[in-house]
């Protein structure tokens, strides 16, 4: 069986290997773009702004001579910043997460 022509449809005899040739009967690879163009793109895109934060939850049950207590409370932690805040009302959370994100509240229906 004769090897497959150059640039046919035929699977490469080393499809990993990096450097492709007639060797092994593939094809060149080429790139979509050439290197300057695709470093232009990257350099042209602003980076990605990156907020990660730790909720943590902890509900207790409400203690009888208490019965005002709310059924949870918390603590919030920015990563990035190490920042931490403590809340028992997810509004207070969301306040906090603002400093760092700008999130808009939707409208009540």
């Amino acid at each position: 069986m004769a090897a497959p022509r150059r640039g046919s449809m035929q699977p490469c005899a080393a499809p990993f290997t990096q450097n492709r040739d007639d060797a092994h009967n593939c094809p060149p690879v080429t790139s979509l773009l050439p290197g300057s163009a695709i470093l232009s793109t990257m350099n042209s895109l602003p980076p990605p702004v990156i907020s990660s934060f730790v909720i943590r939850f902890i509900v207790e049950a409400p203690a009888q001579t208490q019965p005002d207590q709310p059924p949870y409370h918390g603590s919030i932690r920015h990563v990035q910043s190490d920042a931490t805040f403590n809340f028992n009302v997810w509004q207070d959370a969301v306040e906090f997460i603002r400093r760092y994100v700008p999130i808009e509240v939707a409208p009540p229906e």
